[in-house]
Order: structure tokens, then sequence, then C-alpha cells
């Protein structure tokens, strides 16, 4: 357990640290192509951490959210998942051009400016979607729900994953707070992943197509062949 205990830690207090310290700090910010290598890098050693973890302690893909036989609630969110993921597509494609929203693009901390940030973005959303998911809500609730009980351990989830954005103001940066509150708890009811996995990929996609079709017109097809 000395091998889930660091993990745990890492993800609680060292991942939220950087954040903070990064956004708090008077270095000049990255540039789009370093944050996201910076963040597959982050994911994938993460991600290797909790493969070993999961070895040495026996931890089955079903405890940690990612079961194949799902139950009612995991069907109720599988099923809400691709609505809204449906719908926000289809809003998105239907969107019109405004030029005032082409600052707002540019200036986004996630989204890709042309090709070669789009190539590496597509590579990224998926990786952290899954990883985000199964490190902050899949282990870290298999963690810390014998320690500090469900909801100690959502509560605890939650803030870690938020700050783990870093942090802004309250007003950009509460509401990661408290849509990681609203995923954790929607993981807890229902024990599976997979809706929220869906969600997390799709909504900086959709947010791309969306931002995309509002300021230019044709301008996704052409940057997804040059990609």
């Amino acid at each position: 357990m000395i091998a889930a205990a660091v993990l745990g830690l890492v993800l609680l207090i060292l991942v939220p640290a950087e954040a903070l310290w990064r956004d708090w700090s008077s270095s000049p910010p990255r540039s789009q192509m370093r944050r996201y290598g910076t963040t597959i890098a982050k994911a994938l050693a993460l991600l290797l951490g909790l493969l070993w973890v999961a070895q040495t302690n026996g931890i089955t893909a079903n405890q940690l959210g990612l079961g194949t036989k799902l139950s009612t609630g995991g069907w109720i969110g599988l099923a809400i998942a691709l609505m809204v993921a449906c719908g926000l597509a289809v809003a998105a494609v239907r969107a019109k051009p405004d030029p005032k929203k082409l600052e707002r693009h540019r200036t986004s901390a996630l989204l890709p400016n042309g090709p070669r940030e789009l190539r590496l973005f597509l590579l990224l959303v998926p990786l952290i979607g899954f990883a985000w998911e199964l490190l902050y809500r899949g282990f870290l609730l298999w963690w810390l729900v014998p320690i500090t009980g469900t909801g100690g351990a959502i509560l605890l989830a939650s803030l870690a994953y938020g700050l783990a954005h870093g942090w802004k103001n309250a007003r950009e940066s509460a509401p990661s707070i408290v849509s990681a509150l609203l995923f954790t708890t929607g993981y807890a009811l229902t024990g599976s992943l997979w809706w929220l996995i869906i969600i997390h990929i799709a909504l900086p996609l959709i947010g791309y197509i969306a931002l995309r079709r509002a300021t230019t017109r044709g301008g996704i097809g052409e940057e997804l062949r040059a990609a």
C-alpha cells in the first residue's frame, strides 16, 4: 500500500502544487506546443505509476471504474453522455461565424491554433480524458474511501482535481472545482468511468469545433486536412 499512498499524495498535493506555482510565478507563459507536450508526458508518467500500483496491489479494472459489465447507473450515465455529446456536437456544427469570438479562440489556454498544435491536441484530448478520470476519480476514490469515507474522498479528489488546473481567480477557476465535484459524485453513484471519459473527451473537441465554426468558414476542414 506504500506505492498507492505515494501515488495518492502525488495526485492530491504535488500535481496541484505545481499547477498553482506555475500560475502564481512570474515566469513567462509556456508555448501551446510545450504545454501540450508537458501535459502528455505528465499523464503518461502518472498512468505508468498507476499501472505499477495496480499490479502491486492486485487492483482490478472494475475497482477503478473500468468494468465492462455496467450497472443500471452506468448505462444511464452512458446514455446521458452520448446524448450530451451529440447535442453539443450538432450545436457546434450549426454555429454561425462570429468575428468577436476570434480573440477568445486565439487566447484559449487549451485550444490549438494551426496544424502543428492541432495534431498534438488530437493526441492530448483522449489521453487526458482517460487519464484524469482514471487517476482522479477511479484511483483516488479507491484509495481514499477506506481512509476518509465516501464524502471525504469525493471532496478531496474534487478539490485536488480542480486545483490541478491551477488558480487564476475565483470566477475562472472555481467552476473547475464545482464540475469536478459533480463528476466525482457521478462516479461514486454509478461506479463507472466510461460515461465520464466520453464527456471529458467530447467537451474540448466540441469546444474546438464550436469556436472554429464561430470564427471562420471552412477553417476546421482545412486544419484537419493539414494535420
